[in-house]
């Protein structure tokens, strides 16, 4: 870190986060003497501001906003119907995401503001059981179709790190509902879709070698 650019600090519990310009975020388990790159997932290292949230960790960038949800080892893009490029402040109050616009892509406008649910993100998954499974799967999502809030459940035969994401018609990610290293045993995670549009949507787990996309449907 060169520690000549900081834009922006922040502190998710022992773990300190800089955003260096230009260079990405860095991270910090021993009160900032020694600092180690973090950028997996991030398409930029141009982070313009942090937001924190219990274990969540915003970050804005000229291509959208990243969430990390494992102390900065990945980082996955939430720009779900974001009409912007470039994202700079960011702040959570009462249960939303509140970030700036510096441009936008099909509009003369050079500034604004976007709002989301917290819970449209990012949501905590709930172990069912902690019996190994004989396989991999992906359950159909319950109620489907549904409105605003549906369950996924899937099962893991092994440990490893483990994705839950939701993608739109056109393939672009909308939402994040796991991103962590899990156990072998049976999960559920939720998702409130309250801030999106009715339609089809698709979600795909990923866990070490395996992948499985199945298709859900928001009627509003």
């Amino acid at each position: 870190m060169s520690g000549k650019d900081l834009i922006d600090f922040a502190v998710v519990g022992t773990r300190l986060f800089a955003a260096d310009e230009g260079a990405g975020v860095f991270l910090s388990t021993d009160e900032g003497s020694t600092w180690t790159s973090v950028n997996k997932g991030l398409t930029s290292l141009q982070v313009h501001a942090f937001a924190q949230s219990e274990t969540f960790l915003f970050a804005s960038t000229d291509q959208g906003i990243f969430l990390t949800t494992d102390n900065g080892a990945n980082w996955s893009s939430i720009r779900h119907n974001l009409p912007f490029l470039t994202a700079g402040a960011l702040e959570i109050y009462d249960g939303n995401l509140y970030a700036g616009i510096f441009r936008l892509e099909d509009a003369s406008v050079s500034h604004g503001a976007w709002r989301t649910s917290l819970s449209g993100v990012v949501a905590s998954v709930l172990q069912m059981s902690g019996e190994t499974p004989e396989q991999f799967g992906l359950m159909q999502n319950y109620p489907n179709p549904f409105n605003p809030s549906t369950k996924i459940g899937f099962k893991l035969q092994a440990s490893g790190f483990t994705s839950l994401r939701i993608f739109d018609l056109l393939g672009r990610e909308v939402a994040t509902l796991v991103n962590e290293e899990l156990r072998p045993g049976s999960y559920e995670a939720p998702w409130d879709a309250s801030g999106f549009p009715s339609g089809i949507y698709f979600y795909t787990l990923t866990s070490g070698e395996f992948t499985e996309t199945k298709k859900l449907v928001l009627v509003k």
